[in-house]
This record gives structure tokens, C-alpha cells and sequence, in this order.
């Protein structure tokens, strides 16, 4: 195994990806989806590559995601990428290639996606100690409970056993109950 470079950058000059994600589409294909951080048009870029001619795609013209620079970006579920741009957070039902949908309009800054293995309920996780959940794919994120002095929380993960743990830059958190309560 060697590393390859499978493209230039898909976006503009001076435009820097922060999200890449990779999932098979058929037996022989995989879609990357890249995302970039800077770029508040069209921030999003998807190419279906071939096993064993990795070099030979292009990137699709692109798609937005808002009217800011994406903030947090995570294909979760085949069917389901999302993204945050300003507060909000978009799906893509076709894997990348449009974002019509927004399933919450907020005003902090969203900073990460995880997606529960217990359940296939997403989470996301941002600034003034913000903790959402989608469960069932129902297109509606629900406030859960954060710790007292939470702040600005980074990144989130869901154990197999439900537990969910979410870091501030500064602590890792621990809740055993869905986020139910502060605990």
C-alpha cells in the first residue's frame, strides 16, 4: 500500500477542505464527499471514484450549504450527510449532492455530528453547551440537557452501550441517561 493523491484541490485557490468523507456506492464504487471551511457558495464537492483507478474522477461542480462557511460536516447513514453553516443544520438526502432540506435553525455555532450505534439517532454538539438529538431520521433535532459549565463543546461520541461523551477542549463529559438531565 503507497499514497496516491487522487485530485488537485476541487475548489477554488485559497479555499481549505476541512471535512472529507468516504462511502461506498456499488461493489467497485466509492463518493468522497469534501467540505470545504472557508469557501460560503458552494461548499460542498462530491467525486465517484473506481477501485484501482482512484486518479481518474472529477469533482462535481458543487453544492451550498447555507450562506456561511460550514462548520461541521459527517455522512452518518447512506442516505444522510449533514452539514452546519451558521447555526444550522442541513442534510443531503443524495448523498452530497444537493442540501434542500434545513433540519435546524439555531444561532451558536455547531462544531460536530456522532451517531448513536444503540439507536441511529444523531447528535450534534456546539457553543453555550448546546446538545441536540434527531432520533428516527424524523428531520426535527430536540435540545437535550448539557452539563453545567459545558461551554463550548468540540466533539461528541456515542458508546454501544449508550453513553454519551462529549469534549469541551478542556474535559471530557460523561452521561449515562440520553442526556436527560445536567447529572
Amino acid at each position: 500500500s503507497s499514497w496516491v493523491i487522487t485530485s488537485t484541490n476541487p475548489f477554488a485557490a485559497l479555499s481549505n477542505i476541512g471535512f472529507v468523507d468516504i462511502n461506498f456506492i456499488s461493489s467497485t464504487q466509492f463518493r468522497v464527499i469534501v467540505t470545504s471551511i472557508t469557501d460560503t457558495t458552494l461548499q460542498v464537492k462530491y467525486g465517484d471514484f473506481t477501485l484501482g483507478a482512484e486518479g481518474t474522477s472529477s469533482w462535481s461542480s458543487g453544492a451550498s450549504v447555507g450562506a456561511a462557511a460550514v462548520t461541521a460536516a459527517e455522512w452518518l447513514l447512506y442516505n444522510r450527510y449533514y452539514a452546519s453553516s451558521a447555526g444550522d443544520i442541513y442534510v443531503s438526502e443524495n448523498q452530497g449532492e444537493s442540501f434542500a432540506t434545513v433540519l435546524y435553525t439555531g444561532t451558536v455555532q455547531i462544531n460536530a455530528f456522532a451517531l448513536s450505534p444503540v439507536d441511529n439517532s444523531v447528535f450534534a454538539v456546539g457553543a453555550s453547551n448546546l446538545i441536540l438529538q434527531e432520533r428516527d431520521q424524523s428531520g426535527t433535532f430536540s435540545a437535550l440537557v448539557g452539563p453545567s459549565g459545558g461551554g463550548t463543546f468540540y466533539s461528541i461520541f456515542i458508546a454501544n452501550d449508550g453513553r454519551i461523551y462529549a469534549g469541551n477542549g478542556q474535559s471530557i463529559y460523561l452521561n449515562t441517561n440520553t442526556a436527560a438531565n445536567a447529572g
